[in-house]
């Protein structure tokens, strides 16, 4: 990657930060990492150790790999893969990103929660953002920042059927819900949620 593309990490290129006899110009403390600073010199190799060019290619949408030094504090940001361009010769281990698939919610509904029929399956079609996924047109689940909720559509309105909350703070559809425990999005258990409409 060109430093124009490297954002925050474009400070810890070699030629940048460690200029002068043995790096001796570097400021950035012990972020300096110049053992990293040989030749050949250009403006494309970092000096950071493997973690860091694990942690700068990560932030990095359009970073699809990096070429790391065996031996020194030393990497290359990729923008593609390697099969569209060539490797750094040399002493180098190409580290390829890996990119996670894409999961869904499934809902299980328990035999004994007969209102919650029809909800159950696999939510597989995702808004761009992930917050949203429907089963059908007129069934979806919501990620609203602290809980998930499944939501029917009701005359053309989506209407909160369930909601994951508890006997104590149950959802009052008049007046909202305020998010009292924020979870992460993950599993979907039927069984804690507060039937509501």
């Amino acid at each position: 990657l060109p430093p124009s593309s490297m954002g925050e990490y474009a400070q810890h290129q070699c030629t940048l930060k460690c200029t002068g006899p043995g790096g001796s110009a570097c400021t950035l403390g012990n972020m300096c990492f110049c053992a990293g600073a040989v030749e050949p010199v250009d403006d494309y190799a970092l000096c950071l150790p493997r973690e860091m060019c694990e942690e700068a290619c990560e932030s990095l949408d359009f970073c699809d790999s990096f070429d790391m030094h065996r031996s020194m504090p030393r990497c290359y940001l990729n923008r593609v893969t390697d099969t569209d361009c060539d490797l750094v010769e040399g002493p180098y281990t190409f580290v390829k990103k890996l990119h996670p698939q894409p999961s869904f919610p499934k809902v299980e509904v328990p035999d004994d929660l007969a209102e919650a029929a029809g909800f159950e399956g696999t939510y597989s079609t995702a808004s761009e953002d992930r917050t949203e996924f429907t089963l059908d047109d007129n069934t979806r689940v919501m990620w609203d920042g602290c809980r998930w909720n499944l939501q029917r559509m009701v005359d053309g309105d989506w209407r909160y059927a369930f909601v994951a909350g508890s006997n104590d703070h149950p959802f009052d559809a008049a007046t909202g819900f305020e998010c009292l425990e924020p979870a992460s999005p993950g599993s979907l258990d039927v069984d804690d949620w507060r039937y509501a409409v």
